[in-house]
């Protein structure tokens, strides 16, 4: 059992008893707005304008470009997120006099076309950018979180999830006066009680934490003690900040009579979704506002709705249209209809009050690897819901963790949503458990016929020897890799994100993102050496396959692949159906066309 999770002073003593008056009367509510804010301090003193031999760009530009990208992937999906930048260390600073050295480059609001702008001027000369802000010997970290907590306490709209990223090269700043270092630590630790994470990227490889950064990051309490401090990269934070692992919920866990601790549930991975869809005007491209109605069906609705023009839609509207309450839902039981409100229908799903209730435990072994539905949830305590939950949760942890067991729970995260069983398994670095769906019998599907008809063919059975095997074992051998899940993109997903993205900035022409599905070949080849020859001679896998004949055969002297030269006669193009012209000549050569076929 890890020292932090012990109980150390009264203030984390144990209380159980549920008409204690430390227990909330109040009802839990539910979390249902995820919006972020972020604040970016970036030291602009001069070793940030130094080279980084690695990428050949100064650290500054590298920081721009990760705050950039972190912009640009919110933009896409349409999100409200804040985000705001302030450097310390320029020569300029904000018009107010009490603090100097500090300027609020970008104001902390939310995402926006401009944003993206003024960071694409920025990157597009980092010099000139350098000589307008300049770069002063002073250091004013306390300044900069100051004004930072300040963006982020004035902004009246509901923010759940807010952090300060502060980016910096310098490791042993302010050596020589321990008071600025003092008032430092004091303003991280107001950080820690507004619930505001703060994060400190170091640059460059001799970047030494251990200096005064490791303890300031223990003071802001994103670690319990200095042994538990990890380097944050800068890579790093750009998945952080993408991709952040959020609370879905909080609830009680109800353990056996009228014992209960506070627990929230966090996601820890998020599926990617393609953006939301916008209905326009197809005259301006107006976003428009959709509305739903209900209304009885006719028999010869269906026939004649595509038909009807905007003045029987408006007609059958203000006349047919149904209220809410007269809307029935029904299930077909023994021939007949079941009818329910909507209410009922809502009721239905109603079986448990949110929360968790303990069913028993099991082996950790039973768990199979096979048993997997949906992405597992990490469950740990929380204090704000019913005090003296971290001791009794640390306790729980540890004795499963002795015992080797795993509780079983129903779980019920919100008011609308069913119950499901879940097999919580301890882990003590992360403090919690993870939560593992349990499959049901409509879960479960019988792989064997699947596996039988697609994966081994019995008629073209490949001849083998114990040569050919080894063979095989080296080429796979050499060919592995270790898999991460940002080594792959969805490339349908991340083309249309660019295209968006090229859209709102009115580019001219599409940069098409990297395929990061297809593999390397020439890596792949050099890591393979003669592996390959040496397989494709044993097999002989080009003789096996067999020759597919041409659907369309071209006619005699056309050549598909052949490319339209630029001096061909445009009356000679104008009669195939494709032209080798870009978007942007496209209608002037459409004019051409009807033009010349008029002649």
């Amino acid at each position: 059992m890890t020292e932090d999770l012990s109980v150390k002073n009264e203030e984390d003593s144990l209380w159980l008893n549920p008409i204690d008056d430390f227990v909330s009367d109040q009802k839990i509510k539910p979390l249902y707005c995820i919006r972020q804010g972020v604040v970016f301090i970036i030291d602009a003193t001069e070793p940030m304008f130094e080279i980084n031999p690695i990428t050949n760009t100064s650290y500054f530009s590298q920081c721009l470009k990760a705050c950039k990208s972190i912009l640009s992937e919110k933009l896409s999906w349409n999100t409200t997120d804040y985000i705001g930048i302030i450097l310390m260390g320029t020569n300029k600073w904000d018009q107010d006099p009490e603090i100097k050295h500090v300027l609020s480059w970008l104001t902390f609001e939310e995402v926006s076309i401009d944003q993206r702008k003024k960071l694409d001027k920025a990157l597009l000369d980092i010099e000139t950018f350098h000589s307008e802000i300049g770069s002063s010997e002073a250091y004013p970290l306390y300044d900069a979180l100051w004004h930072a907590s300040r963006s982020l306490s004035t902004v009246k709209v509901k923010m759940p999830f807010r952090r300060i990223v502060v980016f910096t090269r310098s490791d042993d700043p302010l050596s020589n006066n321990q008071t600025e270092r003092y008032r430092i630590r004091m303003k991280a630790k107001d950080c820690s009680d507004m619930r505001v994470p703060l994060t400190v990227v170091g640059l460059g490889e001799e970047w030494e934490p251990e200096h005064f950064f490791a303890e300031l990051e223990v003071n802001s309490g994103k670690f319990k003690t200095i042994d538990d401090y990890q380097r944050t990269f800068l890579s790093d934070i750009e998945e952080e900040v993408k991709h952040p692992s959020r609370t879905s919920a909080k609830f009680e866990w109800e353990l056996g009579g009228e014992v209960k601790l506070g627990v929230r549930m966090i996601s820890i991975i998020s599926k990617s979704k393609f953006p939301r869809k916008i209905h326009l005007k197809k005259e301006n491209n107006e976003p428009l506002d959709v509305h739903t109605f209900w209304r009885t069906m006719q028999n010869n609705d269906s026939e004649n709705e595509s038909s009807e023009d905007e003045g029987d839609q408006e007609r059958i509207k203000s006349h047919a249209s149904l209220y809410k309450s007269n809307v029935w839902h029904y299930v077909t039981y023994g021939g007949r209809q079941i009818k329910f409100t909507k209410s009922q229908a809502q009721n239905l799903k109603k079986i448990y009050e949110p929360g968790m209730k303990l069913l028993g435990f099991k082996p950790r072994s039973e768990l199979s690897v096979t048993y997997h539905i949906e992405p597992a949830k990490l469950i740990t305590y929380d204090e704000t819901t019913l005090r003296g939950s971290r001791a009794l949760f640390a306790c729980l942890l540890a004795q499963c963790m002795v015992k080797n067991v795993m509780p079983i729970c129903v779980l019920t995260s919100r008011q609308s949503s069913s119950p499901n069983l879940f097999a919580l398994v301890p882990d003590s670095t992360y403090e919690g458990f993870y939560a593992y769906r349990l499959p049901t019998t409509e879960n479960l599907r019988d792989l064997a016929p699947l596996i039988g008809e697609y994966i081994y063919d019995k008629e073209r059975v490949c001849s083998t020897n114990e040569d050919t095997l080894d063979l095989c074992r080296k080429i796979i051998s050499r060919s592995t890799f270790m898999y991460e899940p940002t080594m792959f993109r969805n490339p349908k997903l991340h083309m249309e994100l660019a295209s968006i993205e090229s859209l709102a900035l009115d580019e001219d022409s599409l940069r098409a993102p990297l395929d990061t599905t297809i593999p390397d070949k020439k890596v792949l080849y050099e890591r393979l050496g003669t592996l390959k020859d040496k397989f494709e001679s044993v097999i002989s896998i080009h003789d096996s396959i067999p020759q597919k004949r041409p659907i369309n055969s071209a006619p005699d002297g056309f050549n598909k692949n052949a490319k339209v030269e630029e001096e061909l006669d445009f009356e000679q193009r104008s009669g195939r159906k494709k032209y080798s012209k870009t978007a942007e000549r496209l209608p002037t050569e459409c004019r051409d066309t009807a033009s010349w076929q008029e002649k």
